[in-house]
């Protein structure tokens, strides 16, 4: 454990920095912009706002986004600059996924019709995309729109690993009322094996965020954070 719950509740959804060095942090309900060391420690305020868009930026400032724009903080909660939303190489449009082609081609639908899907992540190498069905559960697609989809059961919050050999999603479950299950599972995209990691811990683990180097995942459990190695 390297923030541990306080008597506000304690602290959801943690997100390493570009860096590695730091994590971005909410409390319930998305309510405030915290930060705090990767190592542990007290987080700091950044902003009274609601965090359910805050994103971190690649020169390790945060950003809001607000209807077609983002407004990037400092770490001391100051403005920094206004920016245009960013066109990302995969999106969700009417509850379907497209990719964007590195070679400027129109975008390739990547689901059907068959679900809603949300929460696309492209892979490193830009081959593969990791989206989730609202109904169904953990899809990889090819980035091209070929082939058959990867099924991989429930899942959400997707991290590709470095060189995209591997990625890891969270696995929850509630009774309507509160989460009875949480785990971290890893996919082996080369030997085509799912792992269950967490399975000996009775935690209930939620919001996986791995590091940039794909050696450390932070995770959340009743308001505390925890961080844990990949082997």
């Amino acid at each position: 454990m390297i923030v541990p719950k306080d008597e506000k509740g304690g602290f959801i959804r943690p997100r390493f920095s570009p860096d590695g060095l730091q994590l971005m942090l909410s409390r319930a309900g998305f309510q405030g912009i915290y930060v705090v060391a990767a190592t542990g420690g007290k987080p700091t305020l950044i902003k009274e706002a609601n965090a359910f868009t805050a994103r971190w930026t690649k020169d390790g400032k945060i950003g809001i986004r607000q209807d077609d724009k983002v407004n990037v903080l400092n770490l001391d909660g100051t403005a920094a600059r206004v920016e245009e939303v960013a066109v990302d190489s995969v999106y969700c449009e009417r509850d379907r996924v497209y990719a964007v082609p590195e070679n400027g081609a129109p975008p390739v639908p990547i689901t059907d019709s068959s679900d809603r899907f949300i929460d696309p992540k492209m892979c490193p190498k830009h081959k593969g995309v990791a989206y989730i069905g609202i109904q169904t559960g953990l899809y990889i697609s090819r980035a091209d729109g070929t082939g058959k989809p990867l099924f991989l059961g429930p899942g959400e919050d997707v991290s590709w690993g470095p060189e995209a050999a591997f990625l890891i999603f969270g696995r929850s479950r509630d009774d309507g009322h509160r989460l009875v299950e949480g785990d971290l599972y890893c996919y082996d995209t080369k030997g085509k094996k799912l792992f269950n990691l967490t399975g000996t811990t009775d935690l209930l683990l939620k919001s996986p965020s791995l590091s940039p180097d794909g050696k450390v995942v932070a995770l959340e459990a009743e308001g505390a954070i925890y961080t844990g190695t990949i082997q």
